[in-house]
Order: structure tokens, then C-alpha cells, then sequence
């Protein structure tokens, strides 16, 4: 029983064990639980998961504090992606709008096309679990689609239809909880907020929650705990609305982008959502920063390298950097430029790579 002297919690033979300084026990520590480490020790019941720090080492009556639910968990971030980004389907109607391409965040270079979904078509949703990727409704020629599709990241294979958003639409935006998919706003200025689980077999999507006020085409971001929902079609739309994951209630409008805008791309970091281009009137080159802990207002900290585009559509997100991909360019039509901007300093974009063929409105993945 290494680590536990004069334990009379029961008969824990060959249950308690220490590794690395911690104690495990099928059972909770007692007041004679008198640890070898004295105070500091710390006592897991494996049973249970509860966690207890010895804060009073008295012989018999020792003090073991749970260190209960506490906040500031550290785990890992699955909305941000570690090595590669995707571009999903294309709105343009010009081109393979089935294609999904692939490009790597460790190093400059070109996207490859490695599957393709069930239905080409642009303008929809996307959303990231750690294992797989996700493109929900969007628009095909004149026809709206309701379809979720869904690929895996380690074969690459085509994507699978497996489920329904409960009607078709388009111009819809996707976010991602650890363990579901969201598809919110859309064409006709909806207000409808859906969610569909990572997990289970068939996945239709369920509608759980409302905007503040209907918007197509808006932007969105991530934290573990919440998304955002930010612009949308009325000019001069600056709202940042904000779903709480742990209750799926209506949007609370918490703060206001720099300038009000629709059809960005955008990305997110641990502390912080951004914006890059979309159409304000006009198009745009802003990259706005906003920080979720604190839900403030967004301020402009870089801009679009290449040109001012909108048409984006997608939200990629390394560990480092947010990207961006395809666009309409002014004078230029749609256009195959993938750039990317630092989390670490404010700045402009930098050109690191081509698509294998010039998109707009896509959709995007990361891993």
C-alpha cells in the first residue's frame, strides 16, 4: 500500500497504489489516511474521480481538501486544428464544386485534392470534431440543399450523407461544441440555430435556439464553451451575438465588430475570435480582433494582404494562425490564394499557397 500509512477506509488490498506522487484508491481518504508526502499529497478516488490535497498533515488527523469542480480547466482546444486545413465545395458555379482540398500548416505550399463530398454545391456550413469533417446545407446551381456530410481526416475518403438539417437552405454559418455541430442564420434572413451530434450514427440536426434577429450570411467563431455569430446581410450589421453550448438558449448580442459586415473568413485562437474580409457595401480587407473571455467589442488589427475579398465563407484555425482561402476579388472574379495571419502580433495576411482551382463561398475544415 505505497504512499498510504494507517488507511482504515476498508480493505483496499491491491487497490491503492501511488504513481508519480499521486495516490489512487477505490475509495475516498479518511482523517487516519496519513500521506508519506505529508501536505501537498494528493489522494484520487478512481471510482468516483473525486480529488483530494492533503492541507493538514496531523498523524490521525489529517485534512483532505477536494479540490471540487473548479474552473480554468486545462484541456484540449478542438475547435483549432495542429496540422492541416481543408477548402469544402465552391458557390461560384464555375467549377468542381464536389472538391475537397487539402493544404498543410507546418509549411508554405499548394492545396491538393484528396475526396470530394456527396453533392457539389458552396454556401453552407461547416464544422470540426477531431476525427472528421462536416459540410451541411449550402446551394447547387438553383437547388438548396438539407444534407450533412461528413469525411474522415485520417483516410480522406469521400464524404458520407449522414443526416438532415431540418429544411434546405444556404448562406448558412457552422460552429462546433466538443461534441456537436451548430448551423445557424441563413438565406431569408432565418433565425433558426440547429445542432447535430458528433457521435451517434444518423445525425439530423435539431433545431435548439434562435438569433436575436435573423441574418443570412453571417461569420463565426468558437471558444470550448460558446460560439458567435457576427455580422450578417444588413448593411452595417456589427453585432457579435453569442450561444452558450452548456444550455443551447437564444443568442445574446455582447459585442460590436470594428465595421459591420457579411461573408468573412474567420478563425479562432484560445483567447480570441477574428474576421477577415466580407462585404460591407463594399469589399473588405479588415481583420478584426475580438476577445471571447471577455466578450469586448472587436478592434481592426491587420488586413487582407492580397486584396480586399468577399464571398470566404469559412472558419480554419491552426494552434498559430487563422487562414483563409478563395474569394471574390474586385475586377478579378473568384480566385485560388491561400494566406494566413499570426495570433501571436496583430498584422497583415501573408500568401502561403494556391487551391487547386480558384473558389468562392467555400467551406472550411481543420485537424
Amino acid at each position: 500500500m505505497s504512499g498510504i500509512i494507517g488507511d482504515n477506509t476498508g480493505d483496499h488490498s491491491g487497490q491503492i497504489a501511488t504513481v508519480q506522487g499521486v495516490t489512487t484508491s477505490s475509495g475516498d481518504p479518511a482523517v487516519d489516511t496519513n500521506p508519506d508526502g505529508g501536505i501537498g499529497t494528493v489522494f484520487v478516488n478512481t471510482t468516483s474521480g473525486e480529488m483530494y490535497a492533503c492541507t493538514d498533515a496531523t498523524a490521525g488527523e489529517n485534512v483532505w481538501t477536494n479540490v471540487g469542480d473548479g474552473t480554468g480547466n486545462i484541456e484540449p482546444i478542438t475547435y483549432v486544428g495542429s496540422s492541416k486545413g481543408y477548402c469544402l465545395g465552391d458557390g461560384s458555379g464555375t467549377v468542381d464544386n464536389t472538391r475537397i482540398d487539402r493544404y498543410a500548416f507546418a509549411s508554405s505550399g499548394d492545396a491538393t485534392d484528396v475526396s470530394n463530398l456527396t453533392q457539389g454545391r458552396g454556401t453552407g456550413s461547416s464544422a470540426s470534431s477531431t476525427t472528421h469533417g462536416y459540410y451541411c446545407t449550402g446551394r447547387g446551381g438553383a437547388t438548396d440543399y438539407n444534407r450533412i456530410d461528413k469525411f474522415e481526416f485520417s483516410s480522406e475518403n469521400d464524404a458520407t450523407d449522414v443526416g438532415d438539417n431540418t429544411s434546405a437552405n444556404y448562406a448558412t454559418v457552422g460552429l462546433m461544441s466538443p461534441t456537436h455541430g451548430y448551423s445557424g442564420g441563413g438565406a431569408g434572413d432565418t433565425d433558426m440555430i440547429e445542432k447535430w451530434s458528433f457521435s451517434s450514427g444518423t445525425q439530423n440536426a435539431a433545431d435548439v435556439a434562435n438569433l436575436s434577429a435573423g441574418a443570412s450570411s453571417c461569420n463565426g467563431n468558437n471558444s470550448l464553451t460558446a460560439g458567435y455569430f457576427t455580422g450578417g446581410t444588413a448593411s452595417g450589421r456589427t453585432n457579435i451575438e453569442k450561444i452558450v453550448f452548456a444550455t443551447d438558449a437564444d443568442t445574446s448580442n455582447v459585442a460590436a465588430l470594428s465595421v459591420g459586415r457579411r461573408s468573412g473568413a474567420t478563425s479562432s485562437s484560445a483567447d480570441h475570435g477574428y474576421l477577415a474580409g466580407g462585404y460591407d457595401g463594399g469589399y473588405s480587407n479588415v481583420i478584426d480582433r475580438f476577445a471571447m473571455a471577455s466578450d469586448g467589442d472587436a478592434s481592426d488589427v491587420g488586413d487582407i494582404a492580397s486584396a480586399a475579398k468577399f464571398g470566404l465563407h469559412h472558419q480554419v484555425s491552426s494552434t498559430t494562425h487563422g487562414y483563409l482561402h478563395g474569394g471574390h476579388i474586385p475586377g478579378t472574379d473568384y480566385n485560388n490564394v491561400i494566406e494566413r495571419y499570426a495570433y501571436s502580433s496583430s498584422g497583415n495576411t501573408a500568401d502561403v499557397g494556391d487551391l487547386t482551382q480558384a473558389l468562392s463561398t467555400t467551406g472550411g475544415c481543420n485537424v
